[in-house]
């Protein structure tokens, strides 16, 4: 009986797992801790008020929250929100109402000015996934620029997609780094049958990226080309990536054109014409200049003592007259 025991345990092999397999797994591990505030919060948030997300808005906040990599869900960011919203607004609320019965606390007016105040930031919590995929867009913009050229720098010379992805990998320096690595780690392991398939599926994440999308589609093209062809089509897969990296500039700088020209208007014409106007405003009005924003109250006591001064000279010089004429 002990015999078959044995065989029992020597016929099941131990799971086997490699170094780099471990380390992997590490990796990923410390990944999906929350690290910034915002994850802690919504990690927190989700132990103590459960607010459910389903249709359309739930797909779009897990969309942007794994476009960003963003250690969170959508219920978490929900009931982040709805949670802040709850603690801030019961303290004013019982202050108003306090303030109604006619015991100490804060004016309904006052009140509802703080919360006006407070609901855009409550707005901004919400969509702060949606924002940090779009820094995050903008940041990895020039890297899938730099990905294409160096895989196109590689296939030049070996016609070879996998080589060219590691190739890019190691040159490479910022955000997109993990994830051309966790992809040709999906096609180690398996999940992809080829380099090709996977990379086709992480193309379609950058769908909104047209260009992205056309020039994988000629570095894949290219490997079943001639020589002449291939070299031909590498080329226009960079010129297509750099001609929509142009353009996505472009558009960047138009969009930036009207709050610029907002701050500008805000901050330097307002300020200006108000220099210009208090002064006008001041004669026409018949306003004394203590009434204005560009007079300070030491000049004006200063002034006021230099008038009375003045009168007091002025009243002793006349009786000196008198005396003189009188004599």
């Amino acid at each position: 009986m002990a015999l078959r025991d044995n065989r029992r345990s020597l016929a099941v092999p131990g799971k086997i797992e490699s170094r780099e397999y471990k380390i992997f797994k590490e990796e990923e591990k410390l990944k999906t801790l929350p690290v910034s505030i915002y994850e802690k919060a919504c990690r927190f948030s989700l132990r103590l008020l459960t607010i459910s997300m389903s249709g359309k808005e739930k797909e779009k906040m897990q969309d942007a929250i794994d476009f960003s990599h963003l250690k969170a869900t959508p219920e978490g960011v929900a009931s982040l929100t709805v949670l802040l919203g709850v603690v801030v607004s019961l303290p004013l609320l019982a202050l108003a109402v306090s303030n109604f019965l006619g015991y100490p606390g804060l004016p309904p007016g006052q009140a509802a000015m703080a919360l006006l105040v407070f609901l855009p930031f409550l707005v901004y919590l919400y969509n702060y996934p949606f924002h940090l995929r779009k820094m995050y867009e903008i940041e990895t913009g020039s890297e899938i620029v730099n990905m294409i050229l160096y895989m196109a720098i590689y296939m030049r010379n070996n016609p070879n997609l996998e080589g060219a992805m590691e190739f890019s990998a190691e040159n490479l320096s910022g955000k997109l780094v993990y994830e051309l690595r966790k992809l040709m780690w999906d096609v180690e392991v398996g999940n992809f049958v080829s380099m090709q398939d996977g990379l086709l599926a992480y193309s379609t994440k950058w769908k909104e990226n047209r260009e992205f999308l056309e020039s994988i589609d000629l570095l894949i093209g290219s490997l079943s080309q001639t020589e002449e062809r291939r070299l031909t089509m590498l080329d226009q897969a960079v010129q297509v990536i750099l001609a929509g990296n142009r353009e996505s500039a472009q558009h960047f700088t138009q969009d930036l054109n009207t709050p610029v020209m907002f701050l500008h208007a805000m901050g330097i014409i307002l300020p200006l014409l108000g220099f210009v106007m208090f002064p006008l405003v001041s004669v026409f009005l018949d306003v004394g200049p203590s009434h204005t924003f560009l007079h300070d109250k030491r000049n004006t006591r200063k002034e006021a003592g230099d008038v009375q001064q003045n009168r007091h000279n002025g009243e002793s010089g006349s009786s000196q007259i008198r005396q003189i004429f009188c004599r």
